[in-house]
């Protein structure tokens, strides 16, 4: 995704969440830079991303990011819920059937006509 995305400034004014946004700084700039501007209003924490995505006023250039929920799997910022491709990916894994352990061979019982029972390996 990072090949055909970037946060413009439509994706600014979406987000309106602070504790989404402050979980957007610690990725972009770092834990220390997102505890130390913890209290600032919303329109400073944007900034700070904006302004380690461009690499402006001597930040470092973060390359190729792209926000949890557009990564695979999509992932959220918090635990409240409401990104519908996390939800979605939920279901999909909730509904795939277990894989088989590759420790222990497991054998499958195949009877035939007039054969006695045997015990044969299943090829994984």
């Amino acid at each position: 995704m990072a090949d055909w995305w970037q946060a413009d400034a439509a994706f600014f004014e979406l987000i309106r969440d602070k504790e989404v946004l402050s979980r957007i700084v610690a990725e972009v700039a770092g834990e220390t830079v997102a505890t130390a501007n913890a209290g600032e209003k919303t329109k400073t924490l944007k900034r700070i991303v904006r302004d380690h995505l461009d690499g402006a006023d001597g930040r470092t250039k973060v390359e190729r990011w792209v926000p949890k929920w557009l990564g695979f799997p999509a992932s959220a910022y918090t635990d409240r819920g409401g990104v519908a491709t996390v939800a979605a990916h939920a279901k999909v894994e909730s509904a795939r059937p277990p894989e088989p352990d590759p420790e222990g061979p497991e054998q499958a019982e195949v009877m035939t006509e007039g054969a006695e029972e045997t015990a044969l390996p299943i090829a994984a």
